[in-house]
């Protein structure tokens, strides 16, 4: 406090470290008070007083935040032990915000409860945690728990982690007796990019439904290889084989739209021709899939084709070319699309021409 021309300043930043440290009182009993008679030397002093403040309020803040996390972690671990399936739940939840990857012990121990809603909740956090000591117990949740939810949501928690030691158990899911449970399996499988389980997904369609062999088909195109393009050739292959018979197919559009968008992430330069097939298809939404996949596969042999389904009543079929004109970035179609654009009434596939074009 200024007392005439003096001043007391407190030259405690040398001993901040004993501060922050908690010996205070030994910091006080090094403690000095210098007299400075002129303002300047107040003033040079000034910022390293401020900051050492600042310093200490900070760890100050920081040990009564820390301490309170403490007791709200506690009163987490008391619900998470003692409460309803509702309350362990919300406990689960909070201990995964305060703890974060910290808290995965709590989730392995929440594996067990006998409250399939909350060993849900264990098994998706466990997964969006990527906690790689959770692989184990997961594939033995994907196998044994008694609810179909529970080993749905474990295998795409599997797919989460990304570890490939889970695709045994996840192929061996395929015997699941819950179509659901089968079904994540196989989304998990193609999220894992598992070339492995090629061959085991492509029997899984020998004598299936359109709608099992339309998900098999997808999961192939995400796995990506070379094994994958070829197992979907051969099903889209047998498709048409069919059709052209006269035989009952189930659902063959469905199959034959997933098949080629599959082969246009799987299949090179000899898909072509089978994709260039859909363009001859009476079917104006399997023509602007194959168009779509054909620049996907760089070819634009076909682009006036495509072209002039930018024109089609359906929104859907426009949409569907607009992103394939926007995927490919020819110039080229900037004419088409500026003229479309000039038109078009749908907001979504304005906006999709609007963004292509100012690229």
């Amino acid at each position: 406090l200024p007392v005439g021309k003096w001043y007391c300043v407190p030259e405690f930043m040398r001993k901040m470290s004993k501060i922050l440290s908690c010996n205070f009182f030994e910091a006080i009993k090094g403690f000095k008070v210098t007299l400075f008679s002129q303002k300047a030397q107040i003033m040079q002093k000034a910022p390293g007083i401020f900051l050492g403040l600042v310093l200490v309020f900070w760890g100050a803040v920081n040990s009564l935040g820390a301490e309170k996390q403490d007791v709200r972690v506690r009163d987490a671990e008391k619900r998470l032990s003692a409460g309803g399936p509702k309350a362990r739940r919300a406990a689960l939840a909070e201990l995964v915000g305060l703890k974060g990857a910290k808290a995965v012990g709590h989730l392995l121990k929440a594996l067990g409860d006998g409250d399939s809603s909350v060993r849900g909740d264990a098994v998706r956090d466990l997964g969006g945690l990527k906690s790689g000591e959770a692989v184990v117990p997961l594939t033995t949740r994907l196998k044994s728990d008694t609810n179909s939810n529970v080993r749905g949501q474990a295998a795409l928690a599997l797919a989460g982690i990304g570890d490939h030691k889970a695709v045994p158990a996840l192929v061996q899911c395929f015997k699941d007796k819950n179509a659901g449970v089968k079904g994540y399996c196989i989304r998990a499988l193609g999220l894992l990019k598992a070339k492995e389980a090629v061959g085991p997904m492509a029997d899984l369609m020998v004598g299936a439904n359109a709608d099992l062999k339309a998900h098999v088909i997808n999961s192939l195109g995400k796995v990506g290889s070379p094994e994958a393009g070829e197992a979907v050739k051969t099903e889209l292959q047998d498709l048409r084989t069919k059709k052209a018979s006269g035989a009952h197919v189930d659902q063959p559009l469905l199959v034959e739209e997933e098949a080629i968008r599959a082969l246009a992430e799987t299949g090179g330069v000899d898909s072509v021709p089978l994709v260039k097939k859909g363009l001859e298809s009476p079917d104006d939404r399997i023509k602007a899939v194959s168009c779509r996949a054909l620049l996907k596969l760089g070819d634009r042999s076909e682009l006036p084709v495509c072209l002039g389904l930018l024109k089609h009543s359906e929104a859907g079929i426009r949409k569907e070319i607009a992103i394939a004109l926007a995927e490919s970035g020819d110039p080229s179609s900037t004419a088409a699309m500026q003229e479309a654009l000039r038109v078009e009434t749908n907001p979504v596939v304005r906006r999709i021409l609007e963004s292509s074009l100012a690229k």
